[in-house]
């Protein structure tokens, strides 16, 4: 019996070693399973964290550009409102001085004449924005023709100056109302 014993114990054994290895295959196994679980779920959480930054940053990006953009029409605007601004002052100042001159005796008109050819040349010469670009040209012939009047006017020949000016005074007059109405149709900054 002691050999049965024997190779009874020996096979007890062998079957404790079979079940201890089975045993820590199985731990090892499942340590390496959530090990690799692990990685994977750190793997999904980094491509997450990398895709919500790149939204961020996408988010960031337009953000900018849109601030750009409002900025870049901001100062369009206050281009706009300053070039109106600058064509609201000469016409100002030449409504001035055309009623200066208008109450002013034919011998005197030098100066008021004067001042509106300066203010002419001004008006001719000003950056003019898309939507005034030929309210200028029309604002000029406007000036133009309203010196030219004053001129007629002044010089009297044969006796008709006031008749030779009233044809300059329409056509400035029609000049300035063409001005007007582009003037009106421009945008208000």
């Amino acid at each position: 019996m002691p050999a049965m014993q024997r190779q009874r114990g020996a096979s007890i054994l062998a079957i404790i070693a079979v079940v201890t290895v089975i045993v820590a295959g199985l731990v090892v196994y499942k340590e390496r399973s959530r090990a690799a679980a692990k990685a994977e779920q750190q793997r999904i959480e980094l491509v997450q964290r990398q895709e919500a930054e790149r939204a961020a940053a996408a988010q960031r990006e337009r953000e900018a550009l849109q601030e750009q953009a409002k900025k870049a029409e901001q100062a369009k605007s206050d281009l706009l409102a300053q070039a109106l601004k600058q064509f609201d002052d000469v016409v100002v100042r030449f409504n001035d001085a055309s009623r200066v001159a208008g109450g002013t005796g034919r011998i005197a008109l030098a100066q008021p004449v004067a001042t509106m050819q300066a203010l002419h040349r001004e008006a001719a010469q000003l950056a003019a924005p898309p939507c005034l670009a030929t309210g200028r040209d029309d604002l000029a012939d406007a000036m133009k023709e309203t010196v030219e009047a004053y001129l007629v006017f002044m010089q009297n020949r044969d006796k008709l100056g006031e008749i030779l000016a009233a044809a300059h005074f329409e056509r400035g007059a029609k000049s300035m109302e063409r001005y007007r109405s582009a003037r009106t149709a421009c945008p208000a900054p």
